[in-house]
């Protein structure tokens, strides 16, 4: 078993790694396994992440074991990278001018201003 001192004040982490490591385990035995580890919460505590966990199928339970939901994981993990690829890609606005802003809505309205701005000098000009 691992070293769960990192993730000590985590306890949703800490379920999900002993779980991975000990798959079929109980409420019961993950709590004794993470006290074991040197990672102390009450069992309350442990059950109620236990059954957050479970109502966001993160893990599935079965009877009284618990398992980690790998496929729930794997979506979850493709929409985080997604959504991380999308928050770190410059938007770039194309029509009455162009814009590389870090934000789509700091992006959508520079494209706004600009386009006002050549309407009026076309208005002007005619």
């Amino acid at each position: 078993m691992n070293d769960f001192s990192s993730i000590a004040g985590d306890l949703k982490g800490g379920l999900l790694q002993v779980i991975s490591e000990n798959p079929g385990s109980s409420a019961k035995e993950l709590h004794h396994k993470l006290k074991k580890s040197g990672v102390s919460f009450s069992y309350q505590s442990v059950h109620k992440a236990l059954v957050q966990l479970e109502k966001n199928k993160i893990i599935c339970k079965e009877v009284h074991e618990y398992a980690v939901n790998l496929s729930r994981v794997s979506s979850l993990k493709k929409w985080l990278s997604d959504a991380d690829v999308k928050a770190t890609k410059p938007s770039l606005q194309v029509g009455a001018g162009s814009s590389v802003e870090k934000d789509t809505f700091t992006a959508d309205k520079e494209a706004g201003v600009k386009a006002l701005k050549q309407a009026d000098s076309n208005e002007n000009i005619h």
